[in-house]
């Protein structure tokens, strides 16, 4: 039999426990950390080309041209949203470079058109209307941070405390 009093021995017996449960609380924490950290990076990346198909929009939008610059900035808005978006956002980047290409093959950079350049002309200014109108509700579902904040105890408390009294037959205060 162990000479040590009664209490010590219980308080080895649950420090063992305390300790698996402070190690697995610390575990979760940690993986939250590293999730939410993914889910950052993810949107970072995705706002990335989101700009770079603004910047390029707006470059055609004050120069009524499309440059070198143009064409660079939607190849790599393009070739980034295949890994980045679903097939609907890599069509859409697809179709309006291809409409910038087009309406880049009825100029000629001297301010000469081709005999096709007011229809690439509208057509090309439709998309950046269409852009500016709808693309952010296009391009949402991919950029919500839906995250929620983890709550303290405290707050967890009176929340669960709420629900609670939002069941209770009369209503308590």
């Amino acid at each position: 039999m162990s000479s040590l009093p009664g209490w010590i021995q219980i308080f080895q017996a649950l420090l063992t426990p305390a300790i698996a449960v402070a190690v697995g609380v610390i575990a979760f924490l940690q993986w939250r950390t590293a999730h939410q950290k993914v889910v950052l990076d993810l949107f970072d990346l995705r706002l990335a080309v989101y700009q770079k198909i603004r910047k390029a929009m707006a470059g055609i939008n004050t120069s009524a041209l499309v440059t070198d610059e143009t064409t660079r900035l939607l190849l790599e808005a393009e070739s980034e949203a295949r890994f980045l978006f679903g097939p609907e956002i890599v069509e859409y980047v697809e179709n309006f470079y291809f409409l910038c290409i087009r309406y880049r093959g009825q100029t000629d950079g001297k301010g000469n058109v081709g005999p096709l350049f007011a229809q690439a002309h509208k057509a090309l200014m439709g998309a950046i209307g269409e852009f500016y109108n709808a693309g952010p509700d296009r391009f949402a579902p991919y950029m919500k941070m839906d995250q929620k904040r983890v709550g303290t105890p405290a707050e967890w408390l009176s929340q669960r405390n709420k629900m609670r009294l939002s069941y209770a037959d009369e209503k308590q205060r």
